[in-house]
């Protein structure tokens, strides 16, 4: 065997070193060049996702605006039609309803606002109002709600509505006032009560009287 020397031993461990350490820097290389290309890739990713979401956010509010718009126009028709139906019933007084709206910060406000005017000057809450007055408000609500809805019924919906207990409160002078009202709009309307004043006519009335024993229509 040849022997070495010394200096051969040495020039052989450095190479063994310079070959372990190009090998090691390669590895690194390599690892940085992978590592950069899955950053890459999640960063795409991350501007996917981050469009996606603003592209959702963008379509929710426009849906939101959409249904908004929606409501407020029922809300409108409502209106509308309270109002002709007050017109019919010879009262000057008409509601001007506010809908939903979106606030600054984008949440919704769902508080519905109805403003009584009369002769198309604001008047205040129905609180304000008569009885007699704040009752035929209800009232023709009430049968604009039910207009829509015969509307948008195939059979045409039910040309009748029942009331009930609505003139407890009112005394005969507002009770009077109320019923020549409904007579001006050209529906079938039962009214339901146990008041009983003989000074109110009511066009057709029914009394049912209770008793021990059971109920019986008047003659």
């Amino acid at each position: 065997l040849k022997k070495k020397s010394v200096e051969d031993v040495h020039k052989e461990i450095e190479a063994v070193k310079n070959r372990d350490s190009a090998k090691a820097k390669k590895e690194i290389k390599d690892k940085i060049l992978k590592v950069t290309k899955e950053i890459k890739e999640i960063d795409q990713d991350i501007l996917d996702k981050e469009s996606d979401k603003a592209s959702k956010a963008k379509w929710n509010e426009i849906y939101k605006r959409f249904n908004i718009k929606l409501s407020n126009m029922a809300i409108k028709s409502i209106e509308g039609l309270s109002n002709d139906i007050q017109h019919k019933m010879g009262s000057n007084l008409s509601l001007s309803i506010d809908g939903y709206k979106i606030k600054r910060d984008g949440t919704i406000s769902d508080q519905i606002t109805a403003n009584v005017m009369r002769y198309g000057t604001y008047e205040g809450t129905f609180f304000r109002f008569s009885e007699g007055e704040a009752c035929t408000l209800n009232i023709s609500a009430t049968l604009a709600m039910q207009q829509l809805i015969n509307m948008n019924c195939k059979s045409g919906g039910l040309d009748m509505m029942f009331i009930d207990e609505i003139t407890e409160s009112l005394d005969s002078s507002s009770i009077a006032f109320v019923v020549k009202a409904l007579d001006t709009v050209g529906r079938t309307i039962v009214i339901i009560t146990h008041a009983s004043d003989e000074a109110v006519v009511i066009p057709h009335e029914i009394t049912v009287i209770k008793t021990n024993v059971g109920s019986f229509i008047k003659n």
